[in-house]
């Protein structure tokens, strides 16, 4: 409400600054998010790279199962064919633990931006 004491722009100056105070930490709440997921990505990424590595080390076991069991019937292929297995299996658990964790990360970015957009806006149409 106006009063004598205070003037309509000294209101549009005091909103327009609590409105800029509160963009500024949305913008900081962001960068700590940010900061506090990086950690979990690391992870996260680390355990894609390990599946990805065991992946490869199973298609070269899997080759050289077939090399071996082309070469000559004996158990020295089935030997490698349960390498091929092992390294499959951990190719599988490796990759799908560092995709479940980039998952667990996406929903606090997309609540923070969603917030940060929608401050946004209101900022600009109460500005006009």
């Amino acid at each position: 409400m106006l009063t004598p004491d205070r003037s309509f722009a000294t209101l549009l100056r005091e909103v327009v600054g609590s409105l800029q105070s509160i963009l500024a930490a949305e913008a900081r709440l962001v960068r700590a998010e940010a900061l506090a997921a990086a950690p979990r990505l690391k992870e996260s990424i680390l355990f894609l790279a390990c599946g990805a590595l065991a992946g490869v080390f199973t298609v070269f076991f899997l080759l050289l199962s077939l090399l071996f069991a082309l070469a000559q019937v004996l158990p020295l292929w089935a030997a490698a064919l349960l390498t091929a297995a092992v390294s499959a299996t951990a190719a599988a658990v490796t990759f799908n633990s560092g995709l479940r964790g980039l998952k667990l990360l996406q929903p606090a970015f997309q609540r923070t931006a969603v917030s940060l957009k929608d401050n946004w806006e209101w900022f600009k149409q109460y500005t006009k």
